[in-house]
């Protein structure tokens, strides 16, 4: 990528840095909801089918996370194995809910901002057309400028905005 692409890439980004930082937000979020949806479902059924009176004793408690959701599981285990259950259940459901919903909240937020920066991509070329001197117009035909216009900004779109949305989604994933 060349240093004039770079600087493109950062004209029509830079009004958008805070719609960014709220996208990485709601990414974290909608992770956070992930990894705690798989460790407790592995974490309670390992507790509520244990033969052990003290549920947690055979669970590793190596994280912060594992030992508060523990706390949290003999908590319900107290009103019974079948009760615990179906409130883990609830949670559970919960937790999928707000997963679901910060995923769909993210998607929307870059979505919102993809389309804002492709319309003012759109704006600047199209002005830039319409400045043109009659002799670039006359020299090609109207419907090939626009078409490679209409098309140039799809594949834009496509690939350098698809691949930010990617790489960001990507790095907070791993982390």
């Amino acid at each position: 990528m060349t240093t004039k692409e770079r600087r493109f890439i950062l004209h029509f980004s830079k009004p958008y840095i805070g719609n960014y930082f709220l996208y990485v937000l709601l990414i974290m979020i909608m992770t956070v909801f992930s990894i705690c949806s798989v460790l407790s479902i592995n974490n309670f059924l390992q507790i509520l089918f244990s033969s052990n009176t003290s549920s947690s004793a055979n669970v590793v408690k190596d994280t912060i996370l594992n030992s508060t959701l523990n706390r949290i599981y003999d908590y319900f285990l107290v009103f019974g194995k079948s009760k615990a259950l179906y409130i883990f259940c609830g949670i559970i459901l919960g937790i999928y809910f707000l997963k679901d919903v910060f995923t769909y909240l993210s998607a929307y937020q870059i979505g919102y901002t993809r389309n804002k920066i492709i319309r003012n991509v759109r704006n600047s070329l199209f002005g830039k057309f319409l400045n043109q001197d009659l002799s670039f117009l006359s020299k090609y035909q109207k419907g090939d400028l626009l078409s490679r216009l209409s098309s140039d900004i799809i594949e834009y779109d496509e690939t350098v905005l698809k691949s930010i949305q990617n790489l960001i989604s990507a790095v907070i994933l791993i982390l």
